[in-house]
């Protein structure tokens, strides 16, 4: 399980904000799934618009927010490609969504 740390200034987007992370496409990340995760181009789609919704929830929210086991795969894929995840981020949320793995002690 992974957990990230409570964001200090959760933003707000409007419906429209919202619509406009949907629609954002990246073809090669895509591809990268559909090889990875060996499922189809329209599976991998789908998985990443729910990754897009999860990472516009952990923008908004003011609450450590713990993704699902294939969420967390899929967004870990999505942070290799540093640059498209970066862009993502920045033009979308205004900041970095980080990830910050679970820190288990004893």
């Amino acid at each position: 399980m992974v957990l990230l740390p409570k964001s200090k200034q959760p933003i707000t987007l409007t419906a429209e904000d919202m619509e406009a992370v949907l629609a954002y496409e990246n073809p090669l990340f895509i591809a990268k799934c559909c090889k990875k995760f060996g499922v189809t181009e329209n599976i991998a789609k789908e998985k990443f618009a729910e990754l897009k919704k999860f990472l516009i929830l952990c923008a908004v929210s003011k609450d450590a927010i713990s993704p699902s086991k294939e969420m967390d795969e899929m967004w870990h894929e999505f942070i290799l490609f540093t640059r498209d995840y970066y862009n993502f981020c920045v033009t979308f949320f205004g900041k970095m969504i980080h990830h910050q793995p679970e820190i288990i002690t004893n």
